[in-house]
């Protein structure tokens, strides 16, 4: 190899050199960019986090206690409710069978009339 050659050679090396550390240059700053944005974000989910944490004791040592006890206390007056609604509908399947009774007696008769 020549003198020009080798220095060739050296030159590009160089241009290389400093494309390689202005790439590296620009991973720093994404990394950077990147951290800058996560940091921030990860911070207001831990804050999100604590605050779901804080109302999950407060539901389950403040809120579900009276639930429980309405529930506890609603509980006879629910099953007296679905035993008259019960009484109600099959009590309504008699007036519905005597009403058609009625209805077909009453037809009749204005047949009969219609006829006479």
């Amino acid at each position: 190899m020549t003198q020009g050659q080798v220095s060739t050679l050296i030159e590009r090396l160089n241009v290389q050199i400093t494309a390689m550390w202005i790439l590296i240059g620009l991973l720093g700053v994404c990394a950077l960019v990147v951290v800058l944005y996560l940091v921030p974000m990860l911070l207001q989910v831990k804050r999100t986090l604590s605050e779901a944490e804080k109302m999950t004791k407060t539901v389950n040592t403040e809120i579900m206690p009276k639930v429980n006890s309405i529930v506890t206390e609603a509980e006879p007056v629910v099953n007296k409710s679905v035993l008259l609604i019960g009484t109600v509908i099959s009590s309504l399947g008699s007036i519905v069978d005597g009403m058609r009774f009625v209805g077909s007696m009453l037809g009749r008769r204005k047949r009969n009339k219609k006829e006479d």
